[in-house]
Formats: structure tokens, C-alpha cells, sequence
């Protein structure tokens, strides 16, 4: 049996999902399995893998579109590991990504491991500013922690093609929720990381493709999925016990909450919100966690007129628009 089950999920990306391939065939580590499932593409990319793989790699046939979800959920049903490596379909993974990650998992608290990402454009080209600036990102998100207290602040920086999951965890998390359009992602990696630890390399070993066939979020229309998300959260950990790092976590998701309803201009749901954060945690008036929790925080604090004054000169759109949004 292989030690890594490496799921590739793919809809008409025929354009990409061969260099995707070959870098995962290029690993220094060479004990894995490699299943895409092809997500009702009509773009004849199941017919060109198997042209260009044979039986080197299984390729799942999915008849119509089902979603990013669902077709992870396949991909993980499948696996015969006793890990499982996510990476999207117009993503590269660098040479030493697994025999970097894979080692941690010695320590038997470790469930997820996870790495550093860099940004290209379509054509493989490196960019050098996104990739600093998203450097930074990661440096910020080491710096508060991994927890499950830590990557609950807004930005959880773990990308999916970077994630490696003991796939036992990943069956307990339930998997990727299907009825979420977006940030599906980050529910499951937020309870896996609720299980055990979770365990960083600080080094760049996957490479995000960025280009016009990519998903953005639209913070107005995403707002629902992000509050469903934060909402699902907060109604778990009311079933747990609580300790400081759930704790910390539930004024996470409650700021998260009052972020999601100013994206939607819900005001007064947004000050609510914020208050009941405020008094979960009084260090979120002094210490907030990311920067585009401020908006929020200054309409809870301030008479309207005052705080759109003060956010306007800050800059709304950094509020509005996030710094990294969720691709697909």
C-alpha cells in the first residue's frame, strides 16, 4: 500500500493538469498514489491523462460537475494511504514537498502538515512581488501559530495543495461540506487542526497558479458561505469542552461573524457581533488580529458617520477586498 494518497481534483483544466501531474511523478519521495477525479470536465482531460499516464496514475470519471468538494470527497474515499495530499489542479509542487513533510508526521500529535506557497501566472512564471508579499503573510500567521486558536483569525493561510492529513483524522473532520460554495476548504482544515497539532515547513514547496480561470472571492456574495462557515464553527465548539485555545478561537469566529456582516452591510449585525467578541476577548480592542478586522471594529466602537470617515481614509477597499482571496 502506498504511505501518500495524493488527490487531484480537475474540471477543464486540460491546459495545466499535465504539468500538475509530472511534478507530483518528480517528488523525491516515491511512496504515494496519485488519483484525479475528473469532475465532469468536457474538455477530453480524463482521455489526455490517460494517453499520457496509462496505469502510472487512476483517474476517477465523474459523469456532470459536481463541485470542488465533492470531487476532494471521491478523491479521499479512494485513498489507500494513511495520508492524504490535496493539490489543485493547475498547482506545481516542488521536488522535496512530500520528503519534507512527511517526516513530521513522526511526531504522532501531528495530523496536518502544511508548507510556504509562492505565486506564478498561467504561463509557470514566477511572481516575485505576490510572492513576497504572501511570504510575509506566512511569517505573520507562524508567528501567532498554527492552532486551532491561531489560524481561525481570519486568514488561515494553509493552502489546500499544501496540506498533507492522516487520513483517519480526515474521515473523523466528515470531509469537505459540500453545500458550502466557498471557504470549504478552511472548515476542514480548521477540524482537522482541532485533533492534534499542526506541524509547518518554512519553506516555499508548492507553486499557485494565478491566472483568469481561477475562482476570486467576491467578499458581497461570499459573505454567506463565510458566515455559514465561522456560524458551523461556533456551534461546534459549544458541544466541546473549552480550553484557552478554543477559547481563543470562539472570539475568533465571533469577530469572523461580524466581518462576514459587514461584508453584507448589515451594520447592526456586525456591531453585535463584535461586541460579543469584545467581551469573549477585551484584547481585541488592542490586539487585532488581522488588519481587516478594523472596519468592523471601528463601527462597533464609533458612530457610523466616524467610522466610515476613518475607514475611508485608511482605504476601503482594503477592507472590502481581502488580500488573498480563495481560488479554486
Amino acid at each position: 500500500m502506498p504511505t501518500v494518497s495524493v488527490v487531484i481534483p480537475t474540471l477543464n483544466r486540460r491546459r495545466w493538469i499535465l504539468a500538475t501531474v509530472r511534478s507530483v511523478l518528480a517528488q523525491t519521495y516515491r511512496d504515494f498514489e496519485i488519483i484525479v477525479v475528473d469532475d465532469g470536465s468536457t474538455d477530453g482531460t480524463a482521455d489526455m491523462l490517460a494517453a499520457e499516464f496509462g496505469d502510472s496514475i487512476r483517474v476517477e470519471r465523474l459523469p456532470t460537475n459536481h463541485g470542488r468538494s465533492t470531487a476532494r470527497n471521491v478523491g479521499w474515499a479512494m485513498a489507500r494511504g494513511e495520508f492524504v495530499a490535496f493539490l489543485d489542479s493547475d498547482d506545481i509542487w516542488l521536488p522535496a514537498k512530500l520528503s519534507r513533510q512527511i517526516p513530521l508526521f513522526e511526531n504522532q500529535r501531528v495530523v496536518l502538515a502544511h508548507c510556504r506557497v509562492g505565486k506564478t501566472d498561467g504561463a509557470g512564471e514566477r511572481l516575485e512581488a505576490e510572492s513576497a508579499a504572501l511570504e510575509r503573510e506566512f511569517e505573520i500567521a507562524e508567528q501567532r501559530g498554527y492552532a486551532y486558536g491561531g489560524i481561525t483569525r481570519t486568514w488561515c493561510r494553509m493552502y489546500t495543495s499544501a496540506v498533507v492529513v492522516r487520513r483517519d483524522i480526515l474521515r473523523k473532520s466528515g470531509g469537505f461540506d459540500a453545500r458550502l460554495s466557498n471557504f470549504e476548504d478552511w472548515d476542514v482544515l480548521w477540524r482537522v487542526a482541532r485533533e492534534g497539532e499542526v506541524a509547518t515547513v518554512r519553506e516555499t514547496l508548492v507553486l499557485h497558479r494565478t491566472h483568469p480561470g481561477n475562482t476570486p472571492t467576491v467578499w458581497t456574495k461570499d459573505a454567506a458561505p463565510w458566515l455559514a462557515v465561522n456560524r458551523k464553527h461556533l456551534s461546534e465548539l459549544a458541544r466541546r469542552p473549552i480550553g484557552a485555545d478554543e477559547r481563543l478561537a470562539r472570539a475568533n469566529l465571533l469577530v469572523n461573524m461580524a466581518l462576514g456582516e459587514y461584508w453584507r452591510r448589515d451594520l447592526a449585525a456586525s456591531r453585535r457581533w463584535m461586541w460579543k467578541a469584545i467581551r469573549a476577548d477585551p484584547r481585541i480592542l488592542t490586539q487585532p488580529g488581522h488588519y481587516v478586522w478594523c472596519a468592523p471594529l471601528m463601527h462597533a466602537l464609533l458612530p457610523h458617520a466616524v467610522a466610515e470617515l476613518i475607514v475611508e481614509r485608511i482605504g476601503p477597499d482594503r477592507y472590502i477586498t481581502a488580500p488573498e482571496g480563495q481560488v479554486a
